[in-house]
Formats: C-alpha cells, structure tokens, sequence
C-alpha cells in the first residue's frame, strides 16, 4: 500500500504544477495514466457478480429479491402508486395458504384493501375484473385473484419499470449491488455535472488561470477531484494568453470576460418558440393550426433529457397564464410529455401545474387527450395515481359555482367527457357542493333530486342546486317565453340551450344581451342575415352600444386588430364558408369603428424603440389571406397600432431603391393612413434601406418591422448582415421582423439568429409574438 500511495504521489506532484499548467498535454496524459493505472485486485464474489446482472434483466429477478421489492417499492411510491406492488405481493401471499378459513379472511381483507369502489388502495382495474373478484370471494379458491395480479404486474411491467431502470433509485441499487469492496479509501466517488456553460463540482465552478497552482494543502481525495474535474474541463477549455478561459457548450458561448452571443438560438429559445406558435423555427404562419408532434418538439425532448423538465413546466405555466400563447396545443403537449417523464420531480411539477395550464373543460380535455396519443402504441394505460389525483384536484379546487357552469356548457370534447373523467380519476369530491356535481353529471338530475330533495343543505348546495335545476328546466321547455325568462333571469349561454330553442329569433335576441364580446362580434353577419338585428330597432342599437362601451372593451380585452378583423369581414356582407350573406348595418359598421379607435387606450405598451417600415414598391390592393382586409389596410392598421401605442416609434417608407416621404402618424384615422401609403408610387424595392437609414441617422431601433406583399427581393446587401452592422454602431440589441402580407413561406436568411423574425400573412397572433420577440420571450 505504501508504494501505491507513492506513486499516487508522484502522479499528483503538485509542486510540479508550472510545468503543468506550461503544457495541457502533458495534464491529460498523467490524469489519463493516473485514473486508469491498476489497482490491487480482490476476489470478485461469484454470488454478488449474478446479483449485478440480473437486476436490470427483468421486473420478476427483481421482484425476487426482499432489497429490489423494498427500492422499487420507494420509486413506486414516489410516483403514487405503490399500491400495485402492495396488492401483487398480497396476492402472492394469498396463494401460500391453502385452509378455507384463511382463504376466506385473506380474500375479504385483499377485496377491502385493494378491490373494492374507493378502496384505500384501490389499484386501477376494469370493471369486468372488479365483477369477477366480487363474484369469486364469496367462495374464494387460490386463484381468484390470478387475473387481477396478472393485469397488474403487466401495468408495472410496461409503464413503472422502464422508468424505474431509469431513476435514481435504481442507480444505488445497482451501485450496492455492484460496490467493490477492498478498493480502499483512496477512491472516492466523483460526482461531476455539467450545467452547460460552467463545468461544477459540487456546485462551485471551477476557474483555471495561467500560472496559479490548484492547491497547495490538499488531501489525496481532493487531488483525485481536482483531477477528474479538470480532465473533464480541458475538453471545452482554451487557454487564453491574458489569463481568461472561455468555456464552449452547444447552446452557449460564454467567457469570464463577459459578452458572449446573444443571438445564439438555445434550445431555452426553441422551446420558447414552440410553446408560442407550435414551431421551434423563426417563422410565424397566421391561421395555421398544425398537428403537435415529436418532430416539431426536438428542444423539448433535449431539455427533458438534460434533466431541466420542472424549467420547462415554468415556461408552460408563463406562457399559458400571460396569454403569450398564440397556440394552447403545444403548451398541452409539453405537458402531457412532462406527466410521463422518468424524472419524478418533473412528473410532479407537471401534474401540479395542470389546474394552472388548463383553466376551462376543453382543454382539460385536450390534454387528456394529448396523453392518450402519446401513449398509443404502448401496452400500459394513461390513468395511473398521478393522473387520478391531478384530475381530481382540478374539480376538487374549482368554485362550485363556476364548475356547474363549467360542466353545463363544455359537457365533451375531443371524445372526453366529465362523466369519462370523474369515473376514470375515481374522484373523491371535498364538499358537499363538489359532491352534487359530480352526482348530477355521473348519475344524472333524477337521482340528484332523490338525494338532495328531503335533506336539510348548505347555502352553496341550494345555490348550485336551483343553478342546475333550471339548466334541466330549460332543457326541457318549449315555451318560448319561458326560456327567454330563465336565459335574462340565470344569464345562461347558448351552449344550455336546444337546437330547436336557437331557431327563435326572440331567443337570440334575449341570449344577445349578455353574450361576450368576442362571440358577439363573430356572429354579427349571421343576425343580421336572420334579421335578428334589423336596422333602426332596440335589439341593433343595444348591441351597437355594447360594441362600443369602454367598459366592455376594456373587460373583453379586445384588440383593435381583432376588432379590424371583425369589421372588414362584417363590411363584407358574405362568409367565408357556406352560402349565408348579409346587408351591412351603418350604425353597426359605426359602432365598430369607435371601437376600433376606443380600443387603443387597452393595449399595453411594450416600451421598446420600434421602427415600421411599408414596403409600397408593389401594389397594396391584395387581400391578406383568410380575412377581408387589404394589405394596405392591414399595413396602415399595423402602423397605427405601434405608432399609437409605443412612444417611441418611427414610420417609413420605401420603394424605387430609396426611402420615400411618408406623413402617416398617430392622430390620423386609418382611412387617412391607407390613403397616404397607396398614394406613394411604386417600383423596385430593398428591404435593407429601413435599417441602413436608422444605422446613418444615429437611430438606436430595438425592432424593426418590415412591411412587404411579399419577401423576395432584389439588391445586393443582405438584411441580416445591415442587421448586424446596425447592432455594432448603435449598441442596441435590434430585431427584425419581416412580415410578408401575402406570403406563403418564407425566411429571412439560413442563418440561426434569435433576432430574426419571419411572419407569413398576417392575423391577431402575429401581433402576440412580435410582442413576444420585443420582450425576449422567444
């Protein structure tokens, strides 16, 4: 031992350390030689060699063992569902004895335990099953639970196994199983992680510099730490003359200097994209509702498998909870794919954040749903503790009033419905209140009027009780008159209401008065086509009031684009699909058009520098595709918005090779912007004059928005590189976005720069990621 320690010495000589740090070459070597030199050799127990290779074989090797049951049991539990192994040992158990009585008993204490409708830990079987065991323990044989135990073991098999050979709780089974002994004290274990720019070691980063030892008094342990640490490091280390070392990682590139690049698109980034728009790349398709998949979700997948999933619920929850999503179904994806991950804190920040992400019924569906894709293909189910209980939870921590109104107007969606979920999650109601609920949509209101008709009830259970009453009463009524008193009376929705109750005009017109904003603007066309709204009567001035109220606009959030949208498609007088056809109101198309105005006062400012540069070198009287609006007037709208609503902001535009006099500014109206940019000559066009101007006259711009019918063009300077000469003059941190209005794909550049920006067409969600991209959100 004592020449093992003396070579140990020499090999960790560190008054040698100058000619060390003199050559990393010769580091590597001795580090290399070091670690992987022989070490006295011991006999290997044969007994503990088989224990090692046959944990990871199979779920029954480790089943077999009392220290695999005791660990696999802990992983179990931690995800919510140990009861599996409880019941499959039980039924092991069961088949030791062979007496009647004791059949007889254990049968009866397994079906209490385990089997029976809100057992204490009742496993997740079908009802067939259920039915068959109730039947058989009434003279119970050894195997009457065979079936049971069988269904089980596969689920554990097949959904909490592979995960387990994945956990940590594995890792120490195998290391205990696997530990040689005799090594020594002199190996002591190395924990070395990575956090992608710094490499750590017990959370403190490592700084090398030229010239200075590591240590003077150091143990033979923290040598040999020292040692692997740095073997680690001179992987992604440089040297620099001065002193300074620049640790390069694939998503960053930082120095102990400072500065960087910021531009780098990091995974961070991408999945910030995706969760925005559906898509990691920098480009923006207005209307495009695409499929969800794996594909479209590689950043996602990188971030979990790093071992970051509970950032990436954070990111889920922001941009659900801010209304920065453009798109909810990548954010219900992401989660769906954090409930399943291997890591346990993952899977319980995503389930905790379920009530957060999914506020209403529909995408609580959706996201059940989601879940049930991803998990086609594979033998185990979706419906494990964790997702009983977080759906539970998320009836059970809902106002009662409001999810009575929940469950009556959102009853199914996407093949779900609450009766699906309450009955799948086994949902054990908290109140009384909850309780009636669950009762009313799982047995429905006849047996609810048995249970609660003679029994003395809480205030709330009265209140959610006449609540549901008269959603059954009005479902049930043909008396026009009387569903239009309940519809004032209890402001119920047309998704309470029959079919045949919408045939009526009377009834829209009563359904009208209290219908949010938005709905209402997106059925204007069709009352007006039923004549449900008829020039010059109370029901159209009313509605025409409503529209413009700066209370209402201001509690519905309305943007003045959305409101732009509704009125060019209104002024239209047709739908977009289908044959029905209208005659504009005047008073409606009036009352919109104050609004349009009403609603600038409601939009947050972002507070950044914005440059708005119109490309008129083509013809502005194409239409945006799916809207009613021109590309001049959606180009004048756009204008309008920024030059109202940030301080400061610039307006230009260009054609013929140069910038052209543009007067449109914030007091114009948006008849009078239009007017100014069709007016302006066209001809040949160079996207880059915008960002050159602002870079000559000294303009520091923080985003610049291009303006285009379409974003191919002809000159000889690239956007992206004028991009970056203006970021180096003006110091600022500048973007581009170029939105072509007519476009139907297109990028700025094959370049990875988190500073570019490409919109094809235009709708209400281009507005929420510029706004986005200004706040380096994505």
């Amino acid at each position: 031992m004592n020449a093992i320690n003396e070579t140990l010495r020499t090999a960790l000589d560190l008054q040698d350390t100058k000619r060390i740090h003199n050559s990393m070459e010769t580091w590597k070597s001795r580090i290399h030689n070091f670690i992987q030199s022989p070490l006295p050799q011991r006999k290997i127990n044969r007994q503990e060699t088989s224990e090692t290779s046959l944990i990871g074989e199979s779920l029954e090797t480790l089943l077999s063992q009392k220290r695999g049951q005791r660990i696999f049991r802990d992983f179990l539990k931690s995800e919510f569902c140990e009861e599996n192994l409880d019941f499959w040992l039980a039924c092991q158990e069961y088949k030791s004895f062979d007496t009647p009585a004791e059949l007889i008993q254990r049968a009866a204490s397994i079906y209490e335990e385990f089997i029976r409708a809100d057992a204490p830990k009742e496993v997740n079987l079908d009802f067939y099953t259920r039915e068959i065991i109730s039947q058989s323990i009434q003279h119970p044989s050894p195997s009457c639970f065979v079936v049971a135990q069988r269904k089980i073991y596969s689920l554990m098999e097949n959904d909490s196994f592979p995960r387990f050979i994945q956990s940590e709780q594995y890792k120490v089974l195998f290391i205990a199983a696997s530990k040689p002994r005799g090594l020594g004290k002199h190996r002591k274990a190395l924990r070395i992680k990575s956090t992608g720019d710094l490499i750590q070691h017990d959370s403190k980063p490592i700084i090398l510099q030229k010239g200075r030892p590591l240590s003077i008094s150091l143990t033979l342990h923290q040598k040999l730490e020292h040692c692997a640490r740095i073997s680690v490091a001179f992987s992604s280390v440089t040297m620099e003359p001065s002193g300074s070392t620049t640790i390069s990682s694939s998503n960053h590139t930082l120095n102990s200097t400072g500065g960087g690049c910021p531009w780098e698109v990091s995974d961070k980034t991408r999945l910030c994209r995706f969760l925005c728009y559906g898509s990691e790349g920098d480009l923006y398709t207005a209307r495009e509702e695409g499929h969800v998949s794996m594909e479209s979700a590689g950043a996602l997948l990188s971030l979990l498998q790093e071992g970051r999933g509970t950032e990436v619920v954070e990111e889920i929850k922001r941009f659900t909870q801010d209304g920065r999503a453009v798109r909810l179904g990548p954010a219900f994806f992401a989660l769906a794919m954090c409930s399943q991950h291997s890591e346990l804190k993952t899977r319980q920040a995503a389930f905790k954040a379920l009530k957060e992400v999914c506020r209403d019924p529909a995408h609580l569906f959706s996201f059940i749903q989601t879940k049930k894709e991803l998990k086609e293909g594979m033998k185990c189910g979706i419906w494990g503790r964790a997702l009983r209980k977080a759906v539970s939870d998320w009836y059970n921590e809902q106002d009662a009033m409001s999810l009575a109104a929940a469950v009556t107007k959102c009853k199914q969606r996407e093949g779900w419905s609450h009766q699906d979920l309450l009955r799948l999650s086994h949902t054990k109601p908290a109140n009384e209140a909850i309780a009636l609920i669950s009762k009313y949509v799982t047995k429905g209101w006849k047996d609810v009027q048995a249970a609660y008709s003679d029994k003395e009830n809480s205030e709330e259970v009265v209140k959610v009780l006449s609540y549901l009453e008269v959603v059954e009463k009005v479902k049930h009524s043909c008396d026009e008159t009387e569903v239009i008193n309940l519809i004032e009376e209890h402001k119920l929705e047309r998704e309470q209401l029959l079919t045949d109750h919408l045939k009526s005009k009377q009834v829209w017109r009563a359904l009208l008065k209290e219908m949010p904003l938005q709905s209402l603007l997106r059925i204007l066309g069709k009352m007006t086509s039923n004549k449900i709204l008829e020039s010059g009567s109370s029901e159209t001035k009313a509605v025409c009031d409503r529209i413009q109220s700066e209370t209402t606009l201001k509690k519905a959030k309305i943007h003045p684009f959305s409101l732009l949208l509704s009125s060019e498609n209104y002024k239209r007088g047709q739908g977009y699909q289908g044959k029905t056809k209208w005659e504009p109101d005047s008073s409606i198309l009036k009352a919109m058009d104050s609004a349009f105005y009403k609603s600038f006062m409601h939009v947050e400012p972002v507070g950044k520098r914005f440059l708005v540069a119109v490309d008129v070198s083509t013809s502005l009287s194409s239409i945006v595709p799916g809207t009613s609006v021109s590309t001049a007037v959606a180009a004048a709208a756009i204008t309008m918005i920024f030059a109202r609503t940030e301080a400061d902001t610039h307006v230009l535009a260009y054609s013929e090779g140069a910038l052209v006099p543009c007067s449109v500014s914030a007091d114009m109206t948006l008849a009078q912007a239009t007017v100014e940019l069709v007016k302006i000559p066209g001809g040949s066009t160079d996207c880059t004059l915008p960002i050159t101007w602002a870079t000559e006259n000294g303009k520091a711009v923080d985003v610049f928005i291009i303006l285009t019918n379409n974003p191919l063009w002809t000159f000889t300077a690239s956007p992206v590189e004028s991009l970056k000469k203006h970021r180096q003059i003006s110091g600022a941190n500048s973007k581009l976005v170029m939105c072509g209005l007519t476009s139907i794909g297109h990028a700025i550049a094959d370049t990875e720069d988190r500073g570019l920006l490409s919109i094809c067409g235009f709708d209400l969600g281009a507005l929420s990621v510029i706004r986005n991209l200004a706040q380096d959100l994505i």
